[in-house]
């Protein structure tokens, strides 16, 4: 295997200046690797946007456009899928990604065994042996190990699970729209210690991805996960807890500066006596309050279906949401105009999520270029996309470990608030990974490059590169408090030891990449090194190269073919060093600026 860790680390360490410091129409140099325009990373300034949509037409709906939307509604796609879709035109490419490719077997979810049963079991086991009390504590102290290693083990097969599916893309629309709302409606396994009821509110969530959203809302207010890491427990009639109550204004339902501080107080007392009991949905009646309430200009002795339906029932629910969908899938703040616009699209169709995404699916300014290739892959995006791009398919845990250390681990969100997209997700440290987990992807790097890679710096915390170990705060009412530097540094530390230790067994296996790419730019009539590189940028990238970065490939093609004695005829040769080239050279395709957007 031939390394080539050292010239992706030279890029990325002077690449990363530009995402931390590009200005509009400035250019960067990337220490002789690559300069590219800075335009590929402006985010622009959303515009005014006619109240009627401008649908895009068929004759505009071409290969570009095609793979945009893989990339947004799903999860990326070949060149050939993106021409195949152009071909059928902007709304039946639409319906096919709303409807499964096929059935898959639902995850199965073994027996709800709690720890509490587990240890009640041994106890009573080892005082029928008349076993001591030390005997019996130190078999609590193994029950509760064990239970908690095969909770944590049945969420990584489950999350395993999902990543296959993304993979696959049986149902691209479906596995988007998941994740958009697990980071609406957000909890996290770190607080809520119960692997069972977190896959059942992501089960919750996928079979109701493409429904209404108020069905979700209503469901998700009974969630015992929810209930869990909002502590609704501790929400009783004489000393309401207002989390939930806060977070379902705020976050869930109609955006800050949308209600007030006494909606909240009203709220919670609305939602008192919500708690969950053994993984279900219990409405204690002793701790609800039964007296009397306004909430939003309603008052009465309302209850939490009350609250739900008010909050329903307001202009600025469809439009949050709304807003939140558009600035999702587009990767900028929408005007105002299309908020109220797709606000309206979503009350006239009963809250129903279909109707909202086949329009914005065909809308033109979907398709702008301010849009187009304009928002920094997250790392799932990062790993699957790629993935699917240069069509591999590498293990799901892989994938799994591969965004967790770049700093996003699913079931593991570093606050009630999810994640912040875009320049977020990119600092030197994940920067650099990016490039190595590319090179893992082509097959060009090993585990060996990433017991070398740097450590997350002193200056360098969770704020630029989130993920799970920023749960290490515990919920203080309302609001998180701040993990130490050092958690951080100690929750990176190993989520890198996870993965060189994932790829350590990867190799064990003998596994490698099902790649040809030089077979796949000869079948495709690529016979020099310009045509090689423009091939392989079209099929690898979702950005179009400038002249510059195109020259600086140009000219890494070219010595590379010197340093072994190459001709440029070996594109046509059929001989492994062709291969080798074009593996080297796609690593260092994605591990640019442009290998980051999509």
């Amino acid at each position: 295997m031939q390394i080539v860790q050292p010239f992706v680390l030279t890029a990325a360490v002077a690449a990363y200046s530009a995402f931390a410091s590009v200005a509009s129409g400035a250019t960067f140099d990337v220490s002789g690797v690559a300069r590219a325009s800075a335009t590929v990373l402006a985010t622009g300034s959303a515009s005014v946007a006619p109240a009627v949509v401008d649908r895009i037409t068929a004759r505009d709906f071409d290969a570009a456009a095609a793979e945009h939307l893989l990339n947004r509604a799903g999860f990326g796609g070949t060149t050939l899928e993106a021409e195949r879709l152009a071909r059928l035109g902007p709304e039946a490419a639409v319906a096919l990604l709303l409807e499964p490719v096929r059935l898959v077997d639902p995850f199965f979810l073994g027996e709800d065994t709690s720890y509490r049963d587990l240890r009640r079991a041994s106890d009573a086991r080892l005082e029928e042996m008349g076993a001591s009390e030390k005997e019996i504590q130190d078999a609590r102290r193994r029950v509760r190990a064990d239970f908690r290693k095969n909770d944590r083990r049945q969420l990584a097969t489950y999350a395993n699970w999902w990543v296959a599916r993304m993979v696959s893309g049986d149902d691209p629309v479906r596995d988007r729209m998941t994740l958009f709302w697990t980071g609406l409606f957000t909890s996290s396994f770190q607080e809520v210690k119960n692997s069972r009821l977190i896959i059942e509110q992501h089960q919750l969530l996928r079979d109701g991805a493409l429904g209404s959203y108020a069905d979700l809302l209503r469901g998700i207010a009974r969630d015992p996960a929810m209930l869990e890491y909002l502590d609704a427990a501790s929400n009783k009639k004489q000393s309401p807890n207002e989390n939930f109550a806060r977070e379902l204004l705020e976050l869930f339902s109609l955006g800050e500066g949308h209600y007030a501080e006494a909606d909240i107080v009203a709220a919670a007392r609305a939602f008192t006596g919500w708690t969950d009991r053994n993984g279900e949905f219990q409405f204690n009646r002793r701790q609800h309050d039964r007296g009397e309430k306004t909430f939003m200009g309603v008052t009465g002795d309302l209850d939490g279906d009350d609250v739900l339906e008010i909050v329903l029932a307001q202009d600025r629910c469809a439009e949050y949401i709304a807003g939140r969908l558009l600035e999702y899938f587009e990767g900028r703040a929408p005007s105002e105009a299309r908020v109220r616009h797709y606000g309206r699209v979503l009350r006239s169709a009963g809250y129903e999520i279909r109707p909202v995404l086949e329009e914005l699916f065909v809308d033109r300014a979907f398709y702008s270029d301010a849009v187009v290739g304009q928002r920094i892959a997250s790392p799932l995006d990062f790993m699957i996309g790629h993935a699917r791009r240069i069509g591999v398919d590498p293990p799901t845990g892989l994938v799994a470990a591969g965004a967790s250390s770049l700093g996003e681990t699913l079931f593991h969100p570093p606050s009630v608030k999810g994640w912040d997209p875009g320049r977020a997700w990119i600092t030197t440290t994940t920067f650099m990974q990016r490039g190595n987990l590319a090179g893992v992807l082509v097959g060009t790097v090993g585990s060996q490059e990433f017991l070398t890679a740097p450590e997350l710096g002193d200056g360098e915390l969770v704020e630029e590169s989130q993920g799970a170990d920023a749960m290490e705060g515990e919920m203080m009412g309302d609001a998180m408090m701040e993990p130490t530097a050092a958690a951080r540094r100690r929750a990176q530390s190993a989520r890198k030891d996870d993965l060189v230790r994932l790829l350590d067994r990867m190799e064990d296996l003998g596994w490698q990449p099902l790649l040809n790419l030089s077979a796949r730019a000869a079948r495709l009539g690529a016979t020099n090194d310009a045509e090689v590189v423009d091939l392989l940028a079209r099929e690898v990238l979702a950005v179009e190269l400038s002249a510059e970065t195109r020259a600086e490939l140009l000219a890494f093609v070219a010595e590379e073919r010197a340093v072994a004695s190459l001709t440029e005829d070996v594109w046509t040769s059929g001989v492994a060093d062709a291969e080798h080239l074009a593996r080297r050279l796609v690593h260092l395709m994605l591990s640019l600026p442009e290998g980051q957007l999509h």
